[in-house]
C-alpha cells in the first residue's frame, strides 16, 4: 500500500483520468479529443506542445517528471514555451528516487529551481518507489509507475494510450524513435544518437505486470488504445480504436 498524497487524491478522486505516453504511434491517428474528454489527463516527462493536441490531447492537467539532472533544462524550456498551458498545470509529480544513475542530486531540488511557477508538486519518496519495485521485480520506467499510482486511487476510470514499451517497435533502436517528435521531444539535451531504450529497464516483466496483474485487479476501470491492446495482445474489454 502506498502513501498517498491529499492535494493528489483530491485532483483525481472519482475523476476519468487519461494517462498518455509519447509513443508516436498516436501521431495521424486524431484521438486528441477523446483523450481531452477525460476529467484529468496526465502526461509523462512531458507538456505537449498545442500543434500535437489533435492527436495527443491538449490538456496538461498533471505531469508525472522524473526530475532527473540531465534533463531539468529541457523541463524548465517546456514550462517557459506556453504560459497560459503551465498556469493550468494543477500538479507535478516526481514517481523517482535518483537524480542520476550514480545516485548523486536530489530530485526535489531538481524541481523546485525551476518552479517559479509555484506548482503543487509530490515527491512519492523512497518507500513507495520500493514498493512498485517489489511489485514488479524490476525498475520500472516511469511511466508503469504513473499507472500504478493513479490505480491505487478511488478514480473513476482510466484511459491508458501512447505507451508502447519501447520493444513493441523492433525497427526503432534509438530513443528518439519511440517518441513522437524525435529529437525535438527534448530540445535542448537531444537523445544520444546511438542510445537504445532497450538497455535500460527491463520491458517484458512490466508488460506482464500490466497484463496480469494492474488489468485483472482493475479492468473495469481501465480502457486501452488499440495498438497496445494489439501488441500486448491483451483482448481487453475496454478499447481505443485508433484505426
Amino acid at each position: 500500500m502506498i502513501t498517498k498524497d491529499p492535494i493528489f487524491e483530491e485532483l483525481v478522486t472519482g475523476k476519468s483520468v487519461a494517462i498518455v505516453g509519447p509513443s508516436p504511434h498516436l501521431l495521424g491517428k486524431g484521438v486528441g479529443e477523446a483523450i481531452d474528454s477525460c476529467d484529468v489527463v496526465c502526461r509523462v516527462n512531458d507538456i505537449v506542445e498545442k500543434k500535437f493536441g489533435e492527436d495527443y490531447g491538449y490538456k496538461n492537467d498533471i505531469i508525472f517528471h522524473t526530475c532527473p539532472t540531465t534533463w531539468m533544462d529541457n523541463f524548465a524550456y517546456k514550462l517557459e514555451q506556453d504560459e497560459e498551458t503551465t498556469s493550468n498545470i494543477k500538479m507535478v509529480v516526481c514517481p523517482s528516487i535518483k537524480a542520476t544513475h550514480d545516485g548523486k542530486g536530489d530530485v526535489v531540488e531538481n524541481f523546485n529551481k525551476i518552479n517559479k511557477y509555484d506548482i503543487p508538486f509530490w515527491w512519492i519518496g523512497y518507500e513507495n518507489y520500493y514498493h512498485f519495485f517489489r511489485e514488479i521485480g524490476v525498475e520500472p520506467n516511469s511511466g508503469i509507475r504513473a499507472i500504478i499510482i493513479l490505480l491505487t486511487y478511488p478514480i473513476k476510470s482510466l484511459l491508458i494510450t501512447g505507451f508502447s514499451f519501447y520493444d513493441q517497435f523492433p525497427e526503432r533502436e534509438v530513443y528518439a524513435d519511440c517518441y513522437y517528435n524525435g529529437d525535438e521531444y527534448t530540445p535542448l539535451v537531444p537523445f544520444a544518437p546511438t542510445s537504445n531504450p532497450l538497455g535500460g529497464h527491463p520491458q517484458p516483466p512490466q508488460m506482464l505486470y500490466l497484463k496480469h496483474a494492474l488489468l485483472k485487479r482493475h479492468g473495469d476501470k481501465i480502457t486501452v488504445d488499440s495498438f497496445l491492446d494489439k501488441r500486448l495482445d491483451l483482448n481487453h474489454q475496454n478499447v481505443l480504436g485508433l484505426e
